[in-house]
């Protein structure tokens, strides 16, 4: 499903964050959003999930203005993970899963479905949970927990999944582990994923495009490779790199500090 933000304009409290983003997500790709602390990475995911409402502008899902769309029929279309989430205590994995199936289910239910039941069976195998079925969400690893709000997400059947830095807080192997399973899921279902990510090896990486944000505007956008020049990383994080190939896999090298370069953060 496509996702188009003409013309937006967003903030808090009357104060400006992004100034008239302009901005194409195309179906089935596997989009980042990255740029320094306080650029409005966050508050433009916001929008896209419709948490937040711009001051201008239109964000649409295939050619339809988001705001026309029902929270129940926006529920079944996209699916969001915070970056800042917590699950209610004493659940299951399974019953917290459940949750996902909620915009789908009729009003009057009492009880599942057998197709809620086998979506929610599918979306514990994909993320590798279900041996963990009957387990608390309290006794989970970080990267087990992390895993299983992505199982929910999946539940709902989305056509869009937005999520913000899902990888934060989590140790080098979870990282690999929950975007190589994001990316799995985005190359054989064809779900449109966009995400805030920091970490510059991960864009490269995993990213069909990227958009670059600095102080609320969109200051490149484009492959990755095309993007993240080291003169580019440079200017937008005062931070000397090189980009350097090993096969199939290029990555960002961090050689120091620009001396006299200070970010201003929002």
């Amino acid at each position: 499903m496509k996702i188009s933000l003409s013309d937006i304009s967003a903030g808090y409290s009357g104060k400006i964050i992004l100034p008239e983003i302009n901005l194409d997500v195309k179906e089935g790709e596997f989009f980042c959003l990255t740029g320094p602390n306080g650029s409005g990475k966050s508050t433009l995911l916001k929008c896209m999930a419709r948490l937040l409402k711009p001051y201008k502008g239109t964000v649409s899902l295939d050619g339809r203005n988001m705001r026309s769309y029902s929270r129940i029929e926006l529920a079944s279309r996209i699916a969001v993970l915070p970056q800042k989430h917590h699950a209610q205590e004493g659940l299951s994995v399974y019953d917290f899963v459940f949750y996902g199936r909620f915009p789908h289910r009729p009003f009057f239910s009492l009880s599942p479905s057998h197709k809620d039941r086998q979506i929610v069976k599918e979306a514990l195998e994909r993320t590798g949970l279900s041996e963990l079925t009957h387990r608390a969400l309290a006794t989970l690893s970080g990267g087990e927990l992390q895993r299983a709000w992505i199982a929910m997400c999946l539940a709902q059947e989305p056509d869009v999944l937005l999520l913000d830095e899902p990888a934060a807080a989590l140790d080098l192997r979870y990282q690999y582990e929950i975007l190589e399973m994001l990316h799995s899921m985005n190359r054989k279902s064809g779900l449109t994923v966009v995400m805030v990510l920091h970490d510059l090896n991960h864009v490269l990486r995993f990213a069909d495009r990227v958009a670059a944000l600095d102080k609320g505007r969109i200051v490149q956008c484009g492959k990755a490779l095309d993007v993240f020049t080291p003169d580019f990383i440079r200017s937008l994080y005062g931070i000397e790199s090189r980009i350097v190939s090993h096969g199939d896999i290029t990555s960002f090298v961090p050689l120091g500090t620009c001396a006299g370069h200070i970010k201003q953060q929002d």
